[in-house]
């Protein structure tokens, strides 16, 4: 089952770069997660948008609207569910902690499709997410470096 993605701003001061509660309010429960893109530390969900042809009923096609939602790291940023099932390598998060609570500190959105939930926590602030409505993805990425764990060699590498 493919579920609608909803946005929810959380904290009192989030990063510089940062999506406004107008962005979230105009995209919550629009769009379905069809793919995510990674290079470095910049996560891209390709979103698109349903057509409702029967109520309850959602179908996806190719016709339909797609949306980009750029989530980039920063140094300490991280996703992490309530089970911590997706926390794995970072040192802000132990299932040994008994007290640790969800969403973590630090925590500043939070991404809910259906009945799970991740939350983007990020201590130093150097994160950045917004949302892009044309498909210039691949524009964004080849402004980056090379990826160290995709990318061996490219065409402007000389040997």
């Amino acid at each position: 089952e493919t579920c609608d993605i909803e946005f929810e701003l959380v904290g009192e001061k989030p990063p510089r770069k940062w999506i406004s509660v107008e962005d979230v309010n105009a995209n919550n429960g629009k769009w379905h997660c069809q793919d995510v893109i990674r290079k470095g530390k910049q996560l891209c969900m390709v979103l698109k948008e349903h057509t409702s042809k029967v109520k309850d009923t959602k179908e996806y096609n190719s016709k339909s609207k797609s949306m980009y939602f750029y989530l980039h790291m920063g140094m300490t940023g991280r996703i992490i569910s309530p089970t911590l099932s997706c926390s794995w390598g970072h040192k802000y998060v132990s299932k040994d902690s008994d007290n640790e609570t969800w969403p973590p500190r630090f925590t500043y959105l939070i991404m809910t499709s259906g009945k799970e939930k991740v939350a983007f926590a990020d201590p130093r602030k150097f994160g950045a997410c917004y949302f892009l409505d044309h498909s210039s993805s691949s524009s964004v990425f080849d402004d980056l470096a090379p990826d160290a764990l995709l990318e061996t060699k490219t065409t402007k590498q000389k040997r």
